[in-house]
């Protein structure tokens, strides 16, 4: 008898050691559980802080972009000959409808599917032909937003009262500079009087001078 007790009591003493070995074990499973999802908690508000902050950041540079293109918009280019007369006006940078984009990456995404239009290719002289198709219509900002200011001035003096022009051979000088496909409509706006009006020299060379 003595050594029935013995065993149930040894029995009973490996099966509540079990017991609270599986009792412990889902304890540590439970509290893991809850240090994965306090991980996951804390993860997503980290992202979600700098998801604040980054579209805080684009909505600063946005107000900061639209106000340098409209001010672009708004500069006006006076051309003026070689003795200094003043034969053409206008306000000539392509300023177009930008489909407001929520972040940077958005944007970036926006820029992979843009400017596709087959009209980017066309030479000045092809844009001249295609006023005549459209009837001297003024052509689409769309179409001259992607290029370099020089083709963009050339374009609007070609278009204009002065034109045409001889397009391959006409020099345009600013401050002492001919102006080249790399000027940036920055550089252009850097040599603006106070009220954003630059003066552009307009030298005409002769198509025939520069034949063989």
């Amino acid at each position: 008898v003595d050594w029935c007790d013995s065993m149930l009591e040894d029995m009973c003493e490996d099966l509540e050691s079990i017991d609270h070995s599986i009792r412990d074990s889902e304890q540590a499973d439970f509290e893991d559980g809850f240090d994965d999802w306090d991980w996951v908690d804390s993860e997503m508000q980290l992202e979600a802080e700098e998801d604040a902050r980054e579209r805080v950041q684009w909505s600063k540079e946005m107000k900061i972009q639209n106000e340098y293109r409209q001010r672009l918009a708004n500069m006006t280019v006076k051309y003026l000959n070689m003795q200094g007369s003043e034969i053409h006006t206008s306000k000539p940078y392509p300023l177009c409808h930008v489909e407001p984009c929520e972040s940077f990456r958005e944007a970036w995404l926006h820029t992979l599917h843009e400017g596709n239009s087959p009209d980017r290719c066309l030479s000045l002289r092809q844009l001249r032909l295609r006023r005549q198709e459209i009837n001297k219509k003024p052509i689409p900002a769309e179409t001259l937003q992607y290029r370099s200011a020089r083709e963009v001035l050339l374009h609007d003096l070609d278009s204009g009262p002065a034109g045409p022009i001889p397009l391959d051979t006409t020099k345009l000088v600013l401050g002492g500079d001919v102006i080249t496909d790399t000027w940036s409509w920055r550089e252009l706006l850097g040599h603006s009087l106070s009220n954003d009006v630059v003066h552009v020299q307009v030298v005409y060379i002769s198509e025939k001078a520069t034949g063989p």
